[in-house]
């Protein structure tokens, strides 16, 4: 067997590291640390070792060559994670084929000509002066209102757990077929999230009536900066997913009480 290990570019605990290395090593399975995609098509599987942010972006890389990603918790949640660091030992379940796939849905986020993919969110917010920006949003070909807001957060059940529940929006099973859309810091009374069904597609238009920056941000790790009627569409893509390896017999609900309930 083979595999590619991503890790955390800002470090990572390299004792935690090292005994990642001696157990493949021990179980046969060839490495080597991700350098480009190039070598993704080769692999059996991949590991991401880091937190939240480095497994989400290693199954958004991974997930166009179909490759599964068993996420190790190296970082402060770790809740799509499938392993944490006192687990090690738990990866030669893998070559037993004692492990499952869940797969998450990814959006396609288009600006203009350019398209990016999330697993966990798309972001419409305000930039660093404290101004609420104004946007239309529009679900499949109805506008469905206006809001001055701080912005506006569009997550799948994946990124449920994520900004949008900070904002105030609700925790969906990663099962669930949906689209969760949760302002943040609405000037209205009545502005609440939006479960929707994962075939509609949605889109923010930007705006500028206060003269005020706002930023489209993906996953937390890309950021554009948007002008005056700019339109973010954003739709669910159904060709592939991002799929990652669960060797512990958990379900939604008991991870959910580990990482947020204890």
């Amino acid at each position: 067997m083979k595999t590619i290990i991503f890790k955390n570019p800002d470090g990572v605990d390299e004792k935690v590291l090292e005994k990642i290395e001696q157990k493949l090593k021990n179980e046969n399975i060839n490495y080597e640390f991700f350098e480009d995609e190039s070598k993704i098509k080769n692999a059996d599987f991949c590991i991401a070792f880091g937190g939240d942010g480095t497994i989400i972006h290693a199954a958004k890389i991974c997930a166009e060559y179909k490759k599964a990603v068993l996420g190790i918790n190296g970082g402060h949640f770790g809740y799509t994670a499938g392993l944490e660091c006192d687990e090690i030992n738990m990866i030669s379940e893998i070559s037993k084929g004692n492990f499952f796939i869940d797969k998450r849905a990814i959006l396609e986020v288009t600006l203009g000509d350019k398209k990016y993919f999330c697993v966990n969110d798309a972001v419409v917010s305000k930039g660093a002066l404290s101004r609420m920006i104004d946007i239309s949003l529009y679900i499949g070909k109805r506008e469905v209102t206006k809001t001055s807001s701080d912005g506006i957060i569009v997550s799948t059940p994946t990124g449920s757990t994520a900004y949008s529940l900070s904002a105030g929006g609700p925790i969906l099973d990663p099962s669930v077929n949906s689209i969760v859309i949760t302002s943040i810091c609405p000037h209205s009374l009545y502005d609440r999230p939006i479960v929707i069904n994962d075939k509609e597609e949605i889109k923010i238009k930007f705006i500028d009536k206060r003269n005020s920056e706002s930023y489209l941000t993906i996953d937390g790790e890309t950021s554009i900066k948007l002008k005056n009627n700019d339109i973010v569409k954003i739709k669910k893509i159904d060709n592939y997913t991002a799929d990652l390896i669960r060797i512990k017999q958990e379900n939604f609900l008991d991870i959910l009480n580990k990482k947020f309930l204890n």
